[in-house]
Formats: C-alpha cells, sequence, structure tokens
C-alpha cells in the first residue's frame, strides 16, 4: 500500500493496520479484526483532561495523608490514614504489603498524575521538548497501577467490616479521597491515548509499504523501521516480540504456585478481648455475608476469587494457544485476554481492606488486628498475573497481518 499514514493506524492487540476516517464527536472506531476500539474521539479532551489532573494532584494531599476513618471502642480512638496502613504493615514486618499500597495507592498515582500534568500543559502551549514522548509513555505504563479507585472499594469494605466491632465514621480527609478516586476515574475515561499521540506529534509521511506498527502509540511504519526507534513515541519498533510469551508464561506459572497458600493461608489475624480468630479470603467473604453485608460479600467474592481464577484459566488458555499457534476461537481469546488485562487490578481490594484494618483495629487488649502470610501470597498472584498479561504481546496470538482495511 501507498500513500500517507496519516489515517493510518495499527491495532495494538492484533497488529492489523487500517484506513481510519475522520470521526464525529464521541464516536470511536473499532478494529474489524479483533473488535479492540483503536480511537475515541473525545471532544474538549484537552481542557477537560487538565481540570480533572489540576483537581486530582490538589485533593491528592488530603485524600492520602489525612485520616479517612476515626473508629471509637470503649472511649478509646483510632485514625486509619492511606499512610497509617503502609507504616502498619511495615512496623509488624509485613514489608510487601507495605510496599503494595505505598506504590499503587500512592507514589504511582501521583507520578501518573504529574506526567500527565507535565504531557498536557506541554501540549496546551504548544511545547515539544525532547521528552514529552518519553514523560507519555511512562504514565501510560503507570495507568494500569495507579489504584486509587481499587482502594475506595477496598475502604468501603473496610468500613462495613470495622461497623460491626466499634463505631466508625468517615473523615474530612475519607471524603477527599472519595472524590479523588472519582476524579482518577474521570481522568481515564476523558483521555484517549490514540488522541494524545497525534496531539504530541503529527504521523510523518510514509511512501511505500507499511507492515509493522508501533508497540508504544500503534503509529503504521515500513518494515525498514524494525529495530529502529519510531519517529513520534522513541519506542524501539519490532515486528512481534517474541520473548514476551515466555515471560508472561514465567509469572503465569508463579502465579500458580502461589495461588494455593494464598488461598489455604490466613490473610487476618484478630484478637478481639479473650478470643482470637484468623481469617482467610474465603473466610472474610462468609463473615460478610453472615452479618448481612450481601452487596460487599459478592464484591469480595467477585474480585477476591472469581476475578484471579478466570485470570489463571484465561491466560493459560491464550498463552497455551499462543504457544501452539491455535487460529482456533481467536476472537473469543481475544475479549478474553482484554477482560482480563482490565479486571486483573481490582483483585488488589483484599489487600487494601487489609491495610486499613491493621491500622484502625490498634486497641491493646480490647483488640487488635495483624495481615497473615495468605495475604503476601495473594498480592505476589495479583502483581504476578498483571505482569503476565501486561508483558504479553497480544499480537502474537494472530497470524501476521499488514492489511490496511477502508473502514
Amino acid at each position: 500500500m501507498s500513500g500517507r499514514a496519516d489515517d493510518r493506524l495499527g491495532c495494538l492487540e492484533c497488529g492489523l493496520i487500517q484506513r481510519l476516517p475522520e470521526l464525529a464527536p464521541r464516536q470511536k472506531a473499532i478494529c474489524r479484526q479483533c473488535g479492540m476500539t483503536v480511537l475515541r474521539h473525545c471532544p474538549n479532551q484537552m481542557r477537560t483532561g487538565m481540570a480533572l489532573i489540576l483537581s486530582a494532584i490538589i485533593l491528592s494531599a488530603p485524600s492520602l495523608l489525612e485520616p479517612l476513618f476515626v473508629a471509637n471502642v470503649f472511649g478509646h480512638q483510632r485514625f486509619s490514614a492511606v499512610f497509617t496502613g503502609v507504616t502498619s504493615l511495615w512496623t509488624d514486618a509485613w514489608w510487601p504489603l507495605a510496599l503494595v499500597v505505598l506504590g499503587f495507592v500512592i507514589v504511582i498515582p501521583m507520578v501518573w498524575l504529574c506526567a500527565l500534568l507535565f504531557v498536557f500543559l506541554c501540549l496546551e502551549y504548544q511545547a515539544r521538548p525532547p521528552s514529552l514522548p518519553y514523560v507519555y509513555r511512562a504514565a501510560e505504563t503507570l495507568n494500569a497501577w495507579a489504584m486509587p479507585d481499587v482502594f475506595l472499594v477496598g475502604a468501603a469494605v473496610a468500613y462495613a467490616r470495622m461497623n460491626s466491632l466499634a463505631s466508625v465514621a468517615i473523615t474530612d480527609g475519607g471524603w477527599c479521597f472519595f472524590t479523588f478516586a472519582f476524579l482518577v476515574m474521570a481522568i481515564r475515561s476523558t483521555i484517549d491515548s490514540a488522541e494524545i499521540w497525534n496531539a504530541i506529534g503529527s504521523p510523518p509521511a510514509v511512501e511505500g509499504n507499511v507492515s509493522l506498527i508501533c508497540p508504544g502509540c500503534a503509529l503504521a511504519l515500513p518494515s525498514s523501521s524494525s529495530g529502529k526507534r519510531c519517529p513520534r513515541c522513541k519506542s524501539m519498533v519490532s515486528a512481534r516480540r517474541s520473548l514476551a510469551l515466555d515471560s508472561a508464561v514465567a509469572c503465569l506459572i508463579a502465579a500458580y504456585l502461589l495461588y494455593i497458600p494464598a488461598n489455604l493461608l490466613p490473610v487476618l489475624r484478630i484478637a478481639h478481648l479473650n478470643s482470637n480468630f484468623s481469617t482467610t479470603i474465603l473466610g472474610g467473604v462468609w463473615d460478610l455475608a453472615k452479618a448481612g453485608m450481601w452487596p460487599l460479600a459478592v464484591i469480595v467474592f467477585a474480585a477476591s476469587i472469581v476475578i484471579p481464577t478466570v485470570k489463571l484459566i484465561g491466560l493459560t488458555w491464550c498463552l497455551t494457544g499462543t504457544r501452539q499457534a491455535g487460529t482456533s476461537h481467536l476472537i473469543e481469546r481475544a475479549r478474553l485476554y482484554r477482560v482480563i488485562d482490565r479486571i486483573g487490578r481490582w483483585s488488589n481490594i483484599d489487600v487494601f481492606v487489609i491495610s486499613i484494618l491493621t491500622a484502625l483495629i490498634q486497641f491493646g487488649a480490647i483488640g487488635t488486628a495483624q495481615a497473615g502470610a495468605g495475604a503476601v501470597a495473594f498480592g505476589a498472584v495479583v502483581v504476578l498475573t498483571m505482569l503476565a498479561s501486561r508483558l504479553f504481546d497480544s499480537r502474537l496470538m494472530w497470524p501476521e497481518t499488514v492489511s490496511i482495511h477502508e473502514r
């Protein structure tokens, strides 16, 4: 195919190169081969995105540092903030869990928001520093690992569980975090990556055949670009990342090995007056159900039992089919992989619940809470399955094709 590349875009999921039309506001272009959304036309994306990012950054300080809840037991008060959960886990020597909360709820979201702010300011004022594509690539990578929205659901579950043991009130910091998490979700729904890349740099003219796509920005490129940097986002261009399959398989095997202890070992130990009890993941679901909190029990069961199981089985099917170069059920495998990649982060709800409860339930002889070994194993399963889906190059599932379809 010959022509200019400014109307051609590759699908990052299956590798198909397609010719795209002009989209009306709020329209989206769907890959005709795998069904992935390759472009969404979001009107006023720059102004709306800038407002949301600035609002989230302003709210981040009270959201992450101020107490979320205050618990009162026989006149004794305890406050729980995001950071107190980190310090509580670290003090109890559960540093892997502390790093998970610190990274996914505090550090990564802030770096992600600051990177987006830098990109939007550059685009707003027509600045194109050499670092711009690298910063936006970093922001795209961090996006999946920023989890204030997941922590918010975990905070709701922790509030419900704690309310059965003590008097708990949501503080101003808790309402700030509630707003902060919703702003993060709004940012994700507003920003379209393909439109941002087009704003960062217009696709250069490419004469002749195009047979490759950039793995970073989906730019259609000639075969001579293999092994070189993308002219727009500076990613290394290659046909398909064959080592990505081996990396994903290694992470998946490790996740399987940790899946059994994650479900059998206790994730939380609570000493309450003269009684001590430990609870597993499934036991926590049963406790919520017995207390009549069926909606929360369903949420925790889905996030902590169903999603991890679906991820393990689904990734096994996708990776095995790819290893065997199978072409059957490609559409179904592509859809399943897309779902797994998007929902995997929500399994961290239980880890975040534990971080809140271990900080909140510290009343000496009246009651204390500590994390268990099962929580570490479960957190590792969540991270490993996320790594497996992120490292895997889904283009390997599809037969090599460079067809350009009129849309």
